[in-house]
């Protein structure tokens, strides 16, 4: 486990675990509200647009300790924009949408069940604002009972909708996508524009 910083303790893998295993019962939405504070440490790049890139951590005001702050007005436009992204879910066809939210349902049920998330709490404790590479949402398969794309990069069942992105890998690949993500957009463009031109 990475180092994390709480006020007014650090927390190890061992304080970890402790927590982790005394919530054996406790969906992990739950435990969320018990973690400390987690700090993550970063450099801003600036992509160039000309496959070149520079460091933008001074310009962007990053250092060695880096805290985000979200303001009110962020929480409501956090809020109004799960509600959204939750909606759409249900409209394409989910089921359920996992909140991960701590002191919200752990699952919603319904598309009238969205709403809560725009009265979701205002604590940006609540939330978990981290996401990297998100993989296999629409995972690529021959069988539309295995996947969401087919080999075309067309949802199946429907023409000129296609899906680009790491979401059509079967699961995550444990390294950093980008390489992998380039290269199957640049054969999904020639695949695609062979078939619609």
């Amino acid at each position: 486990m990475s180092r994390t910083e709480a006020a007014p303790r650090d927390w190890d893998a061992d304080t970890y675990d402790r927590i982790r295993n005394s919530f054996p019962r406790v969906p992990w939405n739950r435990e969320q509200g018990e973690f400390p504070r987690l700090d993550a440490h970063n450099i801003a790049f600036r992509n160039l647009g000309d496959l070149t890139f520079r460091d933008a951590s001074r310009e962007w005001r990053f250092g060695t300790d880096i805290r985000f702050e979200l303001t009110r007005q962020d929480m409501i436009n956090l809020r109004k924009g799960l509600r959204f992204a939750a909606e759409l879910l249900f409209a394409a066809g989910a089921r359920e949408v996992l909140t991960g939210i701590h002191g919200m349902p752990e699952r919603l049920k319904s598309p009238d069940e969205a709403r809560l998330l725009e009265s979701g709490p205002e604590d940006p404790a609540c939330y978990s604002l981290v996401l990297s590479h998100l993989f296999g949402t629409a995972r690529m398969s021959v069988r539309p009972v295995e996947g969401v794309v087919g080999t075309d990069f067309a949802v199946h069942g429907t023409k000129a909708f296609y899906v680009i992105d790491s979401s059509l890998f079967p699961t995550n690949l444990g390294v950093n996508p980008q390489h992998a993500i380039m290269g199957i957009a640049m054969h999904a463009v020639k695949e695609i524009a062979g078939l619609t031109g």
